[in-house]
């Protein structure tokens, strides 16, 4: 786990000493697209580009990939698709609170804020998780829903999309840019997904497991 310590005027008096505040250094994850295109129907995309094309986003981020010797992993999904936000923000490394800003398919525009706060080993793990991932994945953005060939990118990497009933789909790419590992549902990693914290309704993952899930599908991208 990466760590600096900073001095900080925050820092507490003790026996003459001021206590140093650990601060957390997360690794950027390498991701794509790299910029997202304001005049795209409202300009109100964050992660995904809704109207160019799927496969260019691809090919970058193979290229990047190939660069660095690490694997690609595609996150299947669309800007009004919460889980997709989840998954970009938790492997990102941010946690304790999350800002969610999205469109739904509805068009309605949407915000959502939601607080970590059972799990008291949170930021470590998230620190660990976004290590783990910056290290060995670069993060391709695939949009599903209105970019104009979303869905035959996946389906000429030989995904059966007719088989898909919801998303995110996540899937770890080899070296060759072949499907190699898609990421287990929820439904076969019981729970991977969490839905509560503190009583309060939240949207999250099980840090562990999906650390845990990603070193699976990355060892079979070898």
């Amino acid at each position: 786990m990466s760590m600096l310590l900073a001095c900080s005027n925050e820092g507490q008096e003790r026996g003459g000493l001021t206590e140093q505040k650990a601060v957390v250094s997360l690794k950027p994850v390498t991701s794509f697209p790299k910029q997202i295109s304001t005049s795209c129907r409202e300009g109100i995309a964050n992660i995904y580009d809704e109207c160019g094309s799927q496969k260019v986003i691809l090919e970058n981020a193979l290229i990047a990939a190939q660069a660095t010797d690490t694997r690609v992993v595609i996150l299947y999904g669309a800007e009004w698709c919460i889980w997709c936000h989840v998954f970009d923000k938790y492997v990102k490394g941010e946690s304790n609170k999350f800002t969610y800003e999205w469109q739904y398919h509805d068009g309605d525009n949407l915000d959502w804020t939601m607080y970590d706060k059972a799990n008291k080993q949170a930021e470590e793990e998230a620190t660990e998780l976004n290590e783990y991932f910056a290290n060995h994945f670069v993060l391709a953005h695939i949009e599903s829903h209105y970019s104009p060939d979303g869905v035959q990118v996946l389906a000429d990497l030989g995904y059966e999309v007719n088989s898909i009933l919801g998303v995110p789909v996540i899937l770890a790419l080899n070296e060759s840019g072949e499907i190699v590992a898609e990421m287990k549902s929820s439904k076969e990693l019981i729970g991977l997904e969490i839905r509560e914290d503190s009583g309060r309704e939240f949207r999250g993952y099980d840090r562990k497991l999906l650390l845990s899930e990603l070193q699976r599908m990355h060892k079979l991208t070898n």
